[in-house]
């Protein structure tokens, strides 16, 4: 430094060492005025080299009323009240003193660690945040996505792709991800009604005949397939066509073959002759994510979607639409940015997404970068042309997909007033007249990891300063914490006029919440010398917003225990937000008080008998309201161990009959490609361990089977079982018991023995075994004579997936009833009916809650209780 002032006569430097606080390339925090004696010879030398010297001029200014400002510290309970507390700190600043949102600011130590939830509360509250430049490539954001992905579908189905030196492949994969997005709009429902109408119009073009509601008779193979492909439709019932998702993979209906009276599933191959009616049969082995595929790039077959209804279709056709526009520029001889062009206008999303952005809030600000996506799509297009005016989408769409690194693009939507949230670095050198730094944590805000360079210039830097001799292991903490410390004044000294620092207390996360030391160095209360506290957790109070100012009126004027007039006075200014247009101040747009929609039951008592299967009234007894929702539509469906059960249960059935091990152990490896489709690649470990888990449980059958024929005989499998039971009184109706047993015996005194195979790896006790409602409602069903001449000898559970020792597989017992027994069930059996009635069902914890699909819709579970309760 002294070099370069050489000779001058006035030369002046400035330093600031409480401000330096990142030790950039061996910068430190020592003092200008060490470097003054080294100055060029005159009368000049070290101004001031105290910290805090010009200080007075702000004394002053505020003693003359220049400034006003506040210094507030603050502790909150979680992370979301502190950001609500940040949120209505700075709204109460632009609302009450006319602050600009561009003036204010929340400063971080880590932006990846607070900067998403700050920015959803942020947005949350009608606080505008300023867009950080994006972070991914163009071709990963999802403004972009979609567009990638019609240019490749167009380019699929183009028989002139195939040229490229690297066609562009469009996978069924892409094909979902198409439909699902801003293009298609599909959300998972949507998704999903869409594929399962793809699957039936598939069986009705290649099967019209043998597709009956009811009677669907599909191969295993096929059948698997099928269940695989949706992973959603409802669990078929064996017994009835309630949802217990034990329904055979054979379609339950007896198949030629059977022998000794039984009545067999086979499991047998399908193989279409050549004719030429072969093309219609050529989708029943694809899944609907292959065909939609196809429908997308332009080769499908156009008859499915004729098939499929109005509701089914609206995402593909709002696709397809588009599809079709791209390819008409394309064989008219547009070029790359016509096609794209011709793609945004059938879209459509113009008009959606430029409406999103003008109302605002975080949907708004989504839209923003939607539209900063597409705008940047269309100037990679137009440079990329520029620069190869014989361009080809497929090598656009290459040249974009390979992109690791964003473009250096600035943010085309103008940010306007908006607030900064940046981290404490980014912060030196700028201010503003209200800032808020937040997450003040120990563990954060001081950051004591150590942390060096490859070359150890800290190392170089302490021996120059004489800190430690050559060799001697220095202590970094103590210099890592002044250096925070001076970070913390850095990030506090960007307020012109107010300050707020916020830190968060609390033990019931998943870690403990403390916060930093700094806080006490905060306190202005503390005498001279002695050290600060950190201030107890408060609450942050009332939101200046209007749904919290509207929740807290309505809290008022619906308690009972708060006064009158307080209630009267929370009326009367709800009713004016709502006649001022105020949304959610009129009870009408409460949650929880609008009227039921209905209040008709299920069934009316001149329908005749009450339909159930015995698995049905299992379910009524031990939740009716689990069974209202799981049997209409509240379960997800996707359970690939209920689809691998049934593939057992096939096979169980076709060893029964005059199919050999072998066979159906070689049908076992053939369907399971469709059942599991990881097995098709045959590298999966996993899949290699359940087909051979499955093998294990055909094994245990057969042993079950050979050690039970001394005591039982075999009568039939998949037996239906239909029979009904009287009205216990007037004003009450007869139940009628439908279903079917997976096996039926007879024991030595030539009594029924119902047995039931189960495929889970948790037997039930003995105890659960004997009050079992499923077998109890089989042999009253067996009482009433539905399995013909007999009465019932008790039932059983046989868990092919527990093998046993004595028993080949592990059983639970249920003794045969007598009459006394069989009028107990037949009540129960009746009052399951009634509770299947409606419209109230009851919900009853149980064992199976744990793991129960609806819990989110369950009064009785945390997660599904009401708001309002």
């Amino acid at each position: 430094m002294a070099d370069l002032v050489g000779d001058g006569r006035d030369s002046r430097v400035g330093a600031a060492p409480n401000g330096q606080a990142a030790n950039y390339r061996g910068a430190g925090a020592r003092p200008a005025g060490e470097g003054a004696d080294k100055a060029a010879p005159g009368p000049g030398g070290a101004a001031d080299s105290r910290p805090g010297a010009n200080g007075r001029a702000a004394e002053n200014a505020r003693e003359a009323g220049q400034l006003e400002g506040e210094v507030r510290v603050q502790v909150l309970t979680t992370p979301a009240k502190e950001a609500a507390l940040i949120a209505d700190h700075l709204r109460r600043a632009h609302l009450t003193h006319g602050v600009p949102w561009s003036r204010m600011a929340v400063i971080v130590r880590s932006v990846p660690l607070s900067l998403a939830p700050l920015r959803r509360a942020l947005l949350a509250a009608g606080v505008p945040v300023r867009q950080p430049p994006a972070d991914v490539p163009l071709a990963r954001r999802r403004g972009a996505v979609w567009m990638l992905l019609a240019l490749r579908a167009v380019t699929a189905g183009d028989p002139t792709s195939v040229r490229h030196p690297r066609p562009i492949a469009f996978t069924a994969d892409d094909a979902l991800d198409l439909l699902a997005g801003p293009l298609g709009g599909a959300d998972q429902i949507s998704l999903r009604r869409l594929r399962r109408g793809i699957r039936r119009s598939v069986l009705e073009l290649g099967y019209p005949d043998r597709v009956r509601d009811g009677d669907t008779e599909i191969d295993a193979g096929e059948h698997a397939e099928t269940a695989a492909d949706e992973q959603n439709s409802s669990e078929t019932h064996r017994d009835g066509g309630a949802t217990d998702g034990r329904r055979s993979a054979a379609g339950a209906r007896p198949r030629d073959g059977a022998v000794s009276g039984e009545s067999v599933g086979t499991v047998r191959e399908v193989e279409f002759d050549p004719d030429p009616d072969a093309a219609r049969f050529a989708d029943l082995d694809r899944s609907s994510a292959e065909i939609l595929r196809d429908l997308l790039v332009g080769v499908g077959n156009r008859a499915i979607l004729e098939r499929l209804t109005e509701v089914e279709s609206a995402p593909l056709r709002r696709v397809l639409k588009a599809m079709g526009r791209a390819r008409k520029v394309r064989r008219d001889g547009g070029g790359l940015e016509d096609v794209m062009w011709g793609v945004w206008t059938a879209s459509t999303l113009e008009k959606r997404w430029v409406g999103q952005s003008e109302r605002g809030g975080a949907v708004g600000m989504q839209a923003d970068r939607d539209l900063d996506a597409v705008v940047g799509l269309f100037e990679a297009a137009a440079s990329y042309v520029d620069r190869l005016p014989r361009a080809t989408i497929e090598g656009f769409v290459e040249y974009l997909e390979q992109q690791e690194i964003p473009q250096d693009n600035a943010p085309v939507t103008d940010p306007g007033e908006a607030v900064t949230i940046c981290s404490a670095h980014a912060a030196a050198g700028r201010e503003w007249d209200t800032v808020a730094v937040a997450a003040v944590q120990e563990g954060i805000w001081p950051n004591l990891r150590p942390r060096g360079t490859l070359l150890g210039v800290e190392d170089l830097v302490d021996l120059l300063a004489g800190v430690g001799g050559s060799g001697e292991k220095v202590s970094r903490a103590a210099p890592l914490l002044a250096e925070e410390r001076r970070l913390l004044l850095v990030a506090c000294s960007r307020a012109r006029r107010s300050l707020l620092v916020t830190a968060v207390e609390s033990v019931t996360g998943d870690q403990d919440l403390v916060p930093s030391r700094f806080l006490a160095e905060l306190d202005a209360d503390a005498a001279d010398g002695q050290p600060g506290r950190i201030p107890p957790p408060v609450d942050p109070g009332r939101a200046l917003a209007m749904h919290a100012l509207i929740a807290e009126l309505r809290s008022a004027a619906c308690d009972p225990e708060t006064a009158p007039e307080r209630r009267m006075r929370a009326a009367r200014q709800l009713a004016r937000l709502a006649r001022a247009g105020v949304r959610g101040a009129h009870p009408d747009d409460w949650y929880g008080t609008a009227e039921l929609s209905s209040s008709d039951s299920l069934w009316d008592t001149e329908d005749g008998a009450i339909s159930l299967s015995p698995s049905t009234v299992d379910q009524l007894k031990t939740c009716p309201l689990r069974w209202a929702l799981e049997r209409h539509g509240g379960g997800d469906g996707e359970n690939p161990h209920a689809l691998k059960g049934n593939l057992v249960h096939t096979l169980v059935q076709a060893l029964a009959g005059q199919v050999s091990e072998d066979q159906v152990k070689q049908a076992l490896v053939k369907a399971w490609k469709k059942v599991d489709p990881s097995a098709r690649d045959g590298e999966n470990w996993h899949s290699r361990a359940e087909l051979r888990r499955t093998e294990t449980m055909v094994d245990t059958f057969l042993a079950w089977l050979r050690n039970t024929r001394d005591e039982l005989t075999a009568i039939g499998v998949e037996v239906p079982v239909d029979c009904v039971l009287p009205a216990r009184g007037p004003g009450e109706q007869p139940v009628r018991i439908s279903g079917r047993v997976d096996r039926v015996e007879r024991d030595p005194l030539g009594r029924f023995v119902i047995v039931d195979v189960k495929t889970g790896k948790t037997p039930i006790s003995k105890q659960a075994a004997e009050e079992h409602a499923q077998l109890a409602t089989y042999q009253v069903a067996a009482a009433e004579g539905a399995l013909g001449e007999g009465e019932p000898g008790g039932a059983r559970l046989v868990y092919v997936a527990k093998p046993s020792t004595k028993e080949g597989a592990t059983q639970r017992m249920q003794p045969p009833l007598d009459a006394e027994g069989i009028d107990t069930w037949r009540g129960v059996i009746h009052d399951a009916a009634d509770a299947s009635k409606g419209p109230s069902y009851l919900a009853m914890r149980n064992d199976g809650c744990r793991h129960c699909k609806v819990a989110g819709s369950c009064p009785v579970q945390d997660t599904g209780r009401q708001v309002t309760d």
